[in-house]
């Protein structure tokens, strides 16, 4: 198992020496061998999967298969219950599609505000026009959030969407009692582990849950691949995308579709972005993953130690957060913060991140993003916070 900086194993970084980067939370570099990968199919397997009976097609079917079998694995699931989509918004499009018929009027969803937008926005038009009601778990003073607070969760609660880590404030869910608390009311649930699954061992065989989504490019694949993963007794109904490889029979009469997650993958899937994302999970597989995730916190610790010296306002995350550290000083507005940084060489996001009811429940109009990896040294939170103190010194009054 390979140890110590992996940081040589990015072409990014050779690229561009001189480059921080620090918005790992929207999307991370890519190592060789995924690059290579996205390359080889295109030059040695490119063909359509399941339709074709050429051995073009054969092998490009069996590399497709094959990456739902390591993703599954590094995942604790069945790689029959393992979708590709186009990426984490489209798998929580289709995991609230197929459980819109639970809710009608005098009903609820509940969600949590630390949300991504991808995972409120589908549930605020199915709330809207069924007459429904969303409900929102409440954040505590740490950050954390509070599943027990009064008037959220109760016997109309028709469905639930909660992270399993915030890309706003690093906040990491404790998965097994969220999944037993809704599991234990029957209630459906669907989980957002595009943040939290790049930064920790999730092993869904020990979970309950309908769905789990998440994204590649967060995990060090390619981009426009998603992975949604039914649970175990999950149904698939209310199909989101219809179209040709999700069917068996098609007639002037209607059409049957096929049985279980299979009927959730319409058209031409992104054959060579589940190769390269193979190619990802073996990278992730062959490393040291509890050293590299435990250096990524201690360096999130020790940026979150300089800033708060420095007189930063954190978005708080609760205990143990994920390496992801949102900002702001009074003296500069983080947008002007983080494009005089980018100037300086630091790759950092500004705003409100995708996450506008977490911004406002966490107090925030706008922060400076500053997401970690597994290939961040030290090196480069020294040299982040020398660059703070610098426009400190010459903006700060």
């Amino acid at each position: 198992m390979k140890k110590g900086n992996v940081r040589t194993d990015f072409p990014f970084f050779e690229s561009n020496p001189s480059l921080v980067w620090l918005d790992s939370a929207a999307t991370t570099q890519k190592p060789k061998c995924v690059i290579d990968a996205l390359t080889e199919f295109y030059n040695k397997y490119n063909s359509n999967v399941f339709r074709g009976e050429y051995p073009a097609s054969d092998e490009a079917t069996r590399i497709y298969l094959e990456a739902k079998e390591k993703v599954a694995r590094f995942f604790g699931a069945s790689a029959e219950n393992v979708v590709f989509t186009y990426n984490a918004t489209d798998s929580l499009n289709i995991a609230a599609h197929a459980l819109k018929d639970r809710v009608s009027a005098k009903r609820n969803v509940v969600v949590s505000v630390l949300e991504h937008n991808s995972a409120i926005l589908p549930w605020m038009k199915i709330c809207a026009d069924a007459g429904a009601e969303m409900r929102y778990i409440p954040v505590k003073t740490d950050g954390s959030l509070d599943y027990d607070a009064d008037g959220v969760i109760d016997e109309n609660t028709c469905a639930a969407v909660v992270t399993a880590g915030s890309n706003f404030s690093g906040y990491r869910a404790p998965l097994g009692f969220v999944c037993d608390l809704f599991a234990k009311k029957n209630i459906p649930l669907i989980i957002d582990a595009s943040q939290a699954a790049p930064h920790e061992k999730i092993d869904v065989s020990r979970l309950k849950f309908d769905f789990m989504c998440l994204s590649a490019h967060k995990m060090y694949g390619p981009m426009g691949l998603g992975v949604l993963i039914l649970g175990k007794n999950t149904e698939v109904n209310n199909i989101y995308r219809l179209g040709g490889g999700m069917v068996n029979e098609v007639n002037k009469g209607g059409f049957a579709q096929k049985d279980g997650a299979a009927a959730l993958e319409a058209g031409t899937p992104n054959v060579a972005g589940a190769y390269a994302f193979g190619a990802a999970i073996d990278f992730l597989s062959s490393l040291d993953l509890d050293a590299l995730w435990d250096n990524e916190r201690r360096l999130a610790n020790i940026l979150r130690e300089e800033l708060a010296s420095l007189g930063a306002n954190f978005a708080e995350g609760g205990n143990d957060p994920l390496p992801v550290v949102s900002f702001a000083f009074p003296f500069m507005h983080p947008l002007d913060m983080a494009k005089v940084l980018g100037t300086l060489g630091f790759c950092v996001r500004d705003g409100k991140h995708c996450a506008h009811i977490a911004a406002d429940a966490l107090g925030f109009d706008s922060t400076v993003r500053a997401s970690l990896g597994i290939y961040n040294t030290e090196d480069d939170i020294s040299a982040f916070i020398e660059k703070i103190k610098y426009l400190k010194g010459k903006y700060g009054r």
